[in-house]
């Protein structure tokens, strides 16, 4: 652990790594037991205190900026239910496999087990959780090397690590020597496939009749970001990677609800966001997976169990997989791959469809190309996919289900269709979400909240220019969205940040509204507001208690002293 000088106080706690893998902003709430880590905190020249107005918040905000920056967030909380609030946002993290470490306080150590008031056993809780590392320093001696193997697990295994710090041990000063501060430090390891395991990948997709369908999660979108932060070399040249992929394979791309705006979302192979709740996509998607021979995930988590399984998740396509790191790989290693390719996900890409156009580039190749222009498949999977493979896609619409295959029919911006009907007084989202999509620039951020919302957004934004889109993908956080714009804001001051969520999700965190205005936060806040848990209702038969009343946003941001106003409706 390298603190500031020779010596070591609360403030090392935070200053610890490799200054290219840690956030410089931590988020957290003030009390008791971490009065010393955060008065060090705050005083600290290179550190900035974000206080959360509930712990929940602090969490959150730490999970969405370590999937924006794909650095360690860091998060800080008091004993008791402080500790406890973080809960959700640190199993959010895990889910998603982003690095984040939580530092909490505790009674003083000779109160430890003794004192009765906000102490809890936080270590079995988080265990609990799910959390890999959750321990308990009693010894000033052992901060630099726990602390150490807390950042170590949370980094190099992309998940939540937390640490509980004694407040007297918060206060302690130690002096640490050369050797001690270096034994800190946490390097990050850079990975490089293989020839070999490009060639097998390669070897895996040579037949041009094999239906591949790419997937590409958040670490695809990360590492856009991770190269060179705000001011990319060159923000088309991942997506260009996939889709020229794509072309390569005629393969139609689905997309990670967190990685829209990797790829140009106009493009004609480009399907939509698999994985909403649970669901591979649209219809039109769906279709194309469950009728796929092999699926290529590029930085995809816990979604994979959408497009390689059945109804009762047994694998039935095969899979190969690419992954930034080993970490990331063995997040799920329940199934069977062809081969798992590890390092940067854009590069390999790129060294794929190299070796896949030669391998098809042969008398073999062609021949197999020429034998699916001569057949004419009765079922409609079949033939959207004989379409799909001869390159129909390169010059016209998709046949049109239920036809005989010839027609086709009008070519739409997407592919799907949505209902703008409206209600008298209601404003569908569609109304707000297209236009929204066409006036975000690269590198500004979408946050978006869970519910309906979710949905819409899918479906109505239509990005293609390095834009980044962060939600609660796993756990499914209702009022992820404001906590996530906030740490985007402070992320990336010069860029919008925009946070679209419903009434019933934003006002789990909408005290947060006075956490972005104590820090100049730069954020607008899209509600849609039906007066419903809109998820709820539309999505089952026979529910009740659902309806819930709402503010006055608009008056609400304007107390707080932001600004706003009301869309109904064409306004």
């Amino acid at each position: 652990c390298s603190g500031v000088g020779d010596s070591w106080d609360g403030s090392a706690v935070m200053t610890s790594v490799d200054d290219r893998r840690v956030r410089d902003a931590v988020d957290g709430r003030n009390l008791g037991s971490v009065i010393p880590l955060i008065n060090a905190i705050a005083s600290h020249d290179k550190l900035r205190w974000v206080y959360c107005r509930n712990e929940q918040a602090a969490s959150l905000a730490a999970s969405a900026e370590a999937k924006l920056t794909g650095r360690l967030a860091v998060c800080v909380a008091t004993s008791g239910p402080g500790a406890s609030h973080l809960t959700t946002g640190l199993i959010d993290a895990l889910q998603d496999r982003v690095p984040v470490l939580a530092i909490t306080g505790m009674k003083a150590t000779r109160a430890v087990d003794l004192s009765e008031f906000q102490a809890i056993h936080q270590e079995d809780l988080f265990r609990a959780a799910g959390l890999p590392f959750s321990k308990v320093v009693m010894s000033e001696d052992a901060v630099p090397a726990m602390l150490r193997n807390a950042i170590a697990v949370a980094t190099r295994e992309k998940t939540a690590a937390h640490l509980a710090i004694p407040v007297d041990i918060q206060a302690k000063t130690l002096r640490l020597s050369p050797v001690r501060r270096q034994l800190g430090h946490v390097a990050h390891l850079d990975y490089q496939s293989s020839d070999t395991r490009i060639h097998k990948a390669a070897k895996a997709l040579a037949d041009p009749a094999l239906r591949v369908v790419i997937a590409i999660g958040h670490h695809s979108a990360t590492e856009l970001a991770d190269s060179t932060p705000l001011n990319l070399r060159n923000p088309y040249a991942p997506q260009d990677a996939y889709t020229r992929l794509a072309e390569t394979l005629n393969a139609p791309i689905v997309v990670q609800l967190d990685a829209k705006g990797v790829v140009d979302e106009s493009h004609p192979l480009y399907y939509g966001v698999l994985g909403i709740f649970g669901n591979p996509g649209l219809d039109a998607a769906r279709s194309l997976v469950h009728a796929a021979d092999i699926v290529l995930l590029f930085g995809v988590d816990r979604q994979a169990v959408d497009l390689i399984s059945d109804s009762d998740f047994n694998q039935v396509r095969r899979v190969v997989e690419f992954e930034p790191d080993a970490g990331s790989a063995a997040s799920h290693r329940w199934y069977d791959c062809e081969t798992v390719v590890l390092g940067e996900l854009a590069s390999n890409a790129r060294r794929l469809e190299a070796a896949v156009a030669n391998l098809r580039d042969t008398p073999e190749g062609r021949a197999a190309l020429q034998v699916l222009e001569d057949s004419r498949p009765i079922n409609a999977h079949a033939r959207q996919w004989n379409w799909l493979l001869r390159g129909g896609w390169r010059e016209s619409a998709p046949p049109v289900p239920g036809t005989d295959g010839d027609e086709r029919g009008h070519e739409p911006p997407s592919r799907f269709q949505v209902d703008h009907t409206e209600a008298p007084g209601f404003c569908h989202p569609a109304r707000v979400l297209s236009p929204l999509s066409r006036l975000l620039r690269p590198a500004d951020v979408v946050c978006v909240d869970v519910g309906d919302v979710t949905l819409w957004s899918s479906l109505c934004m239509c990005l293609s220019g390095g834009q980044r889109v962060l939600s609660s993908q796993g756990m499914g956080v209702m009022g992820y969205a404001l906590p996530a714009a906030i740490a985007a804001s402070i992320q990336r001051p010069d860029q919008r940040v925009v946070a679209v969520a419903g009434d019933g999700g934003v006002q789990m965190t909408i005290g947060e509204l006075a956490t972005a205005m104590q820090h100049k936060c730069r954020i607008t806040l899209v509600i849609f507001n039906n007066n419903l848990l809109g998820r709820v209702h539309f999505g089952f038969e026979g529910v009740s208690g659902d309806d819930i009343i709402s503010p006055d946003f608009v008056a609400l941001v304007r107390a707080y002293g932001g600004g706003g106003g009301h869309g109904k409706g064409e306004a």
